[in-house]
Order: structure tokens, then C-alpha cells, then sequence
């Protein structure tokens, strides 16, 4: 089996669905303690049944850096994962539905299923995070009881000295889309390999599975490897953050083997309800680089560093997509902005443009090197700000649709289809 595809985007659990706020009576509030910092859920209701998303959004204090050291869920009955991230782009304040289960303007830092614990860092690791930098709690809520619910959750933060020198730490996630699970199965398996292409100091590892899931275990090597990095029978009631430490090479693979048993008479497919299943692991690491990730979703590809591996897309002439606005040998401007890439050739790590298109969006068989953004003027020279409502990346002006020519200037928000300073 070849490594799956790699992506270089938060992984890349990119659903469509747009924000829809409401009212709210979030406490988003500091604790008394002066190296501890909370951000609080508002509080919610479940009746018996029901389904939820919830988001909290949070403003760290603005008159200095935010060094994490360490991140404590406390979780409301109900909670079934918590995703905590800091965001790329402002979302509204406050307490607000939010079905989508990921945005691309979302930078994770910590993801936990039911009643995952304390995620500790190693010493002389931390999270560093700018004075006002407005951070986000999402919680996925499910009442599988005959009772209503009323609850919080809960987010607190440990801080270090932010005078202090530290080492970046990150996640790095897995996620294999595969997962089909037959009528009146036992303990049918869903395997998936990964080639993370850097080295890794892991720390801390998360799995993730739902209520037909029997084991998780994740392995040094292909999908029947017997090198154990991380196992455990599963208990979708406890879904913890465990703490291993190991190291991967860059030139190394991960495996990540699933079993679900289904004693119903219907197959349960993949999907972000209790009822479906998935099959995904987060491994915490440091040195921290960029955001990025693995996803199996049954894409034929290579296991080279280009090439059909990176994009369902058209090759020309030296395995470079038809139509692509950059060519390789082009290294962008100052920021890395327009730099060549390959979704797995890991050229964008080290620009502020640190994330590959080829990777982002594989279908649009655009290669080059990007970051998020809300207007022209954070892109660099000769590069636009382009996208909708879910989200807007930098490109070279001569890449973007022609509604999206013309000159920039910062007098005022960005337009939401267009990404264009108005």
C-alpha cells in the first residue's frame, strides 16, 4: 500500500457549510491565577437526541505574547469533541452554531474526544501566540440520553513567560475517509499509510473513532507492521490524549489501523456523526513547522514527490498540471508567495507563504506556495488576496480570476467573494 495523499492543510477536513451565528451568553474569562488563562463554552441545551456544533470565540490578553505550556478540556455532559484552534481570519464574538467541522481559517491546537485529559508539552516546548490573537473552542454535542442537558465547557490554558525561549510545538493528523463498515461485522479493519517527509519528536498522540470502533493502532511502517508506536482497545466513553514519545525520520511511514465491529443490519459509513464512523489520529510534535496531515480517501496516486500522487489533474510536459501559473524553478516573492511546490515535496516550509496548493486543492492544478489571508497588502509584492466566505489565500496577481484584477488598497475589508481590498 503507498503512503496516502499528502496535505498541507489542516487535515484538510475542509466542509463547506458556512457559519450561521445567533445569540449568546458566552464567558469567555481569565482565572484568578496568573499562569492560567480560560475560555468557556456559553452554556448549551440538548434535548434528548439532539445533535449540535457549537463555537466560542475568545480574545487573548492584547498587551503581550501568549506562550502555552500546557491545555486542560473541562468537559460539559454531552461533549463528544472539542477542537480548540486559534483563528487566520476573525470569526464573530461570542457564542454561535457552527456545523462545519473545520475551517481552513482554523489553525489547530488541540483536538480531543470524549473526556481526553491534559495535554502537557515537553519542557521547553510551547505554543507562542500574538498579544490579541482571538482563539476559538468547538464543541461537537450529542445527547444519547432520555433526558435534556444543560451544560459548559471548558478550556484552560497553562502560560509560560513569554520572555522565554521555546521550542514550536504542533499537530500533525491522519485521517483515513475509507471507512465502510459491513452489516453484522466483527472487528473489520480500515488501514491507511503516511509519509510525514520531516523529522518528528512526538509527544503526545489522539485517536479517533466512534461507537463501532474495537481498536485503535498505530504503527512505525506499513499497515501490517508489528513496530507499535500507539495502541488501545477502544472505548468511545474515553477518548484521551495519550502521552508517547517516540521519533520519526523524514524518510519513515506511519500506519494507522482501525477496527469497528457492526452488529446492525446496515452497512455505517464514514462521516462526523456518533452514528457513522471514522477512523483518524493526531500525533503532537515537536519541532512544529507547518500545519499538515495525511488523508486516505481512495485517490489513486504515486509515492513520488510529484506527479499524479499530488493532483486528479491533467500533467503536461515534466509532470506539471496543465494550465499551472507557476512553473518549477520560480521561487515567488519575499514572503514565498507563487514559490513552486509539490504536495509532498515540503518546498513551502520556512516561507510566511507556508502552505502548498498542490496540496490544498489538488483539483485546481495550481502548484505554488501560499498563506491565508484577509486583504492584498498582507500578500507581499505583485501577489492578491483571493477567495469567498470560507476562506482566502495569496497568489500571484497574474494567477487570479480576471474579476479579481486591478490594484489593491486597505481602505477597508476585504470583499467576500472576490477576497479584494474595497
Amino acid at each position: 500500500m503507498t503512503p496516502s495523499r499528502h496535505r498541507g492543510v489542516p487535515l484538510t477536513l475542509l466542509a463547506a457549510a458556512a457559519l450561521v451565528s445567533c445569540g449568546n451568553d458566552a464567558t469567555p474569562t481569565p482565572t484568578p491565577a496568573a499562569n492560567t488563562w480560560t475560555i468557556a463554552s456559553g452554556e448549551y441545551t440538548l434535548a434528548p437526541g439532539e445533535e449540535r456544533y457549537l463555537c466560542t470565540t475568545a480574545t487573548l490578553p492584547a498587551d503581550r505574547e501568549t506562550v502555552i505550556t500546557a491545555m486542560t478540556p473541562t468537559y460539559g455532559t454531552g461533549t463528544h469533541h472539542i477542537f480548540f484552534a486559534q483563528t487566520l481570519a476573525p470569526e464573530d464574538a461570542g457564542t454561535f452554531e457552527c456545523r462545519t467541522l473545520f475551517r481552513t481559517t482554523w489553525a489547530p491546537l488541540y483536538l480531543g474526544g470524549v473526556q481526553s485529559g491534559t495535554l502537557q508539552l515537553p519542557r521547553g516546548a510551547g505554543i507562542r501566540l500574538s498579544g490579541g490573537q482571538q482563539v476559538l473552542i468547538q464543541l461537537h454535542l450529542q445527547n444519547a440520553s432520555a433526558s435534556p442537558i444543560r451544560a459548559r465547557t471548558s478550556m484552560t490554558l497553562t502560560l509560560a513567560d513569554p520572555a522565554a525561549p521555546v521550542v514550536a510545538a504542533g499537530v500533525f493528523g491522519v485521517d483515513n475517509r475509507t471507512v465502510r463498515i459491513p452489516a453484522r461485522s466483527t472487528n473489520h479493519r480500515t488501514a491507511m499509510t503516511c509519509r510525514p517527509n520531516r523529522d518528528m519528536n512526538v509527544f503526545a498522540v489522539l485517536g479517533h473513532m466512534h461507537k463501532y470502533g474495537s481498536r485503535l493502532e498505530f504503527v512505525r511502517g506499513g499497515v501490517d507492521s508489528t513496530d507499535a508506536l500507539y495502541e488501545t482497545d477502544w472505548n468511545f466513553g474515553e477518548q484521551p490524549t495519550t502521552p508517547r514519545v517516540f521519533t520519526l525520520r523524514a524518510d519513515e511511514s506511519v500506519s494507522l489501523r482501525c477496527f469497528h465491529s457492526n452488529t446492525t443490519s446496515a452497512e455505517v459509513p464514514y462521516g462526523e456523526s456518533s452514528d457513522q464512523e471514522m477512523c483518524a489520529s493526531v500525533m503532537y510534535y515537536t519541532p512544529f513547522d507547518q500545519l499538515d496531515g495525511c488523508i486516505e480517501d481512495g485517490t489513486a496516486r504515486d509515492d513520488a514527490g510529484s506527479g499524479p500522487g499530488d493532483a486528479s489533474v491533467p500533467l503536461g510536459d515534466g509532470g506539471v498540471p496543465v494550465g499551472s501559473c507557476v512553473q518549477p524553478g520560480e521561487n515567488g516573492n519575499e514572503q514565498g508567495v507563487g514559490r513552486f511546490c509539490t504536495a509532498r515535496g515540503n518546498q513551502c516550509a520556512g516561507n510566511a507563504a507556508n502552505l502548498c496548493l498542490a496540496a490544498l486543492a489538488p483539483t485546481e492544478g495550481q502548484w505554488f506556495c501560499t498563506h491565508l489571508c484577509t486583504m492584498d497588502s498582507q500578500c507581499g509584492a505583485g501577489s492578491v488576496c483571493v477567495g469567498d466566505s470560507r476562506g482566502r489565500v495569496c497568489m500571484p496577481a497574474r494567477c487570479a480570476p480576471s474579476t479579481d484584477a486591478g490594484p489593491a488598497s486597505d481602505g477597508g475589508a476585504a470583499d467576500a467573494s472576490t477576497g479584494r481590498d474595497q
